[in-house]
């Protein structure tokens, strides 16, 4: 903030001066010698003055683009976690095995506190909902079609989230959960 308080004042610091300058090269000075030497003045602050603008402009736009960028990864990492949770349970189900639950709340965890930092207003949202639905899906234990496609909804939710989180385009034309599905589950869905 002071920063800019302080570029502020020497720009119209500098604005004020040039104005000075011009003002009296028109209305005080006689020759049009001194004129043109007062006006060759004028043009080199404005080009210097344009110059350094330009410059910390270009230097503020980098940094900008530094900071997104280093947010975008501390983002792909917590969103990392939440896949890893995702996966588990997927091939663990088409592995028929039991899922490494140790593993799976130990991700789930850290996504939750990551998600608190770094996730955006949408994502954490989005994982609420989600949150709800799977533990109201997990004390019911089997489900029927209906279930499996509301849990599917309620997942497309959370992937389109957390892809517009790390800057990605969401359509409604892609169907996200579908890369988690075989092709029978797909086919089934298509058919719905």
């Amino acid at each position: 903030m002071r920063k800019i308080l302080n570029s502020n004042l020497w720009m119209g610091v500098l604005i004020t001066l040039l104005t000075g300058l011009i003002i009296w090269a028109v209305f005080f000075i006689e020759s049009d010698n001194q004129k043109i030497a007062v006006f060759a003045i004028v043009g080199v602050l404005i080009t210097a003055i344009t110059s350094v603008v330009t410059v910390n402009l270009s230097t503020q736009k980098a940094k900008e683009k530094e900071y997104e960028l280093m947010l975008v990864k501390e983002k792909q990492k917590v969103f990392n976690h939440f896949f890893n949770v995702l996966f588990e349970i997927i091939i663990s189900s088409k592995e028929h095995r039991k899922t490494n639950m140790p593993l799976v709340i130990k991700e789930y965890m850290n996504f939750k506190r990551g998600l608190m930092i770094w996730g955006s207003e949408e994502a954490i949202n989005s994982f609420i909902t989600f949150d709800r639905v799977f533990q109201n899906l997990s004390k019911e234990g089997n489900l029927d079609e209906n279930e499996k496609i509301a849990s599917l909804s309620v997942i497309e939710i959370i992937l389109k989230s957390i892809r517009k989180d790390l800057k990605y385009s969401v359509s409604d034309k892609i169907f996200l959960t579908g890369v988690l599905l075989g092709i029978k589950e797909q086919q089934i869905l298509k058919n719905l």
